[in-house]
């Protein structure tokens, strides 16, 4: 079994033959496939609510179509608190752009904006989500191939006490 990983001890383009490996070296290939697959849940976990949270704002933009001026509606000040208001101007949105930059967009622009933003997160996600199973594959053959090598040691251990 090789790993084409990038960074997993060897280039991207080497591998590395983990059947050639000495427990203690498999040992550490584990931990660092295992700190490799915490940070990349720790990933989708991030795009899955950056995801969560540019659906929302799409749905709240689909919503606002439908308001015309003067209508009445709940203004969140929190995500838990909400205020009566009514809508003005419903032409156009302020977009939260990002480290609290906002750009006043027309409705249209703005669902263009969230439509691709939500596809990049996706896509994103979707690129992390393959990343993670082919780490839990390469984690899966180094783990047995970790257990097959400690039983081996041990059986060894037991042969030369035995004999002794």
């Amino acid at each position: 079994v090789t790993s084409n990983r990038p960074g997993a001890m060897a280039s991207q383009s080497e591998g590395i033959n983990i059947g050639q490996l000495g427990p203690e070296q498999l040992y550490q290939l584990k931990q660092q496939l295992d700190q490799e697959d915490e940070v990349q849940v720790k990933a989708l976990q991030q795009l899955r609510v950056a995801l969560n949270r540019l659906t929302d704002s799409r749905e709240s933009v689909e919503a606002l179509k439908k308001q015309k001026e003067g209508d009445t509606m709940l203004v969140p000040i929190t995500q838990s608190m909400y205020v009566p208001g009514e809508a003005g101007d419903v032409k156009s949105v302020m977009v939260d752009i990002g480290t609290g930059y906002y750009v006043e967009k027309s409705v249209s622009e703005a669902e263009a904006y969230f439509d691709r933003k939500i596809k990049y997160v996706r896509d994103q996600f979707s690129k992390v989500q393959a990343i993670v199973s082919m780490n839990r594959q390469q984690l899966g053959a180094v783990e047995s191939l970790l257990q097959q090598k400690l039983r081996a040691a041990q059986s060894q251990q037991q042969s030369a006490s035995e004999s002794s």
